[in-house]
């Protein structure tokens, strides 16, 4: 590499505002945060997976709009999955609110060119409807935990009223945040 060709990808990293470094870094930390999550309740850090998540996460931040994200996120439930014999530990909001952070700034960056700044409404709406997830993870942690506590047997008409109650729930809060036309 020359180093003409060196100072050009540099001034083309200096056009990208403030805003999108922000979310660089809140996703490739997200994601690192979920692999570490499981490494710890795992008991054992696997270095390496570690780093393939970083690894994937930054490739991610790169090209938002392609599959690199789903790579990142699928590592880390294999991790998890091979990793955690307690399904019900606490440790695994942290780690589902991670991925939901990482899955949420990537979809967010595909949204918009690279360059782009993204409008405090957007950001406001997209945090809103973030905390809606939050609270529905948390609760619906806490029903598992409850349930198996009560040795209850499980019910599919139970789970499709669950289902449905959290997706009108969800589309509630779309329309409720959605901007007003006219």
């Amino acid at each position: 590499m020359n180093l003409a060709v060196g100072l050009e990808w540099f001034d083309r990293m200096r056009t990208i505002p403030a805003q999108r470094w922000g979310l660089i870094a809140v996703a490739v930390v997200a994601a690192a945060g979920a692999a570490t999550i499981t490494g710890v309740v795992a008991g054992q850090m696997n270095w390496a997976v570690l780093m393939l998540v970083i690894g994937t996460a930054i490739a991610s931040t790169v090209r938002p709009d392609f599959h690199t994200a789903l790579l990142a996120e699928t590592i880390v439930v294999w991790y998890w999955a091979a990793g955690t014999d307690d399904r019900l530990t606490p440790w695994a909001i942290p780690m589902a609110l991670c991925l939901f952070v990482f899955h949420s700034a990537i979809a967010l960056m595909s949204a918009a060119p690279m360059r782009a700044i993204i409008a405090r409404t957007v950001v406001r709406r997209w945090s809103i409807r973030s905390g809606y997830v939050v609270i529905a993870t948390i609760v619906a942690w806490l029903l598992v935990v409850v349930m198996n506590g009560r040795q209850a047997p499980g019910s599919a008409a139970t789970t499709i009223v669950a289902f449905v109650t959290l997706t009108v729930l969800v589309l509630a809060a779309r329309l409720r945040s959605a901007p007003s036309s006219g």
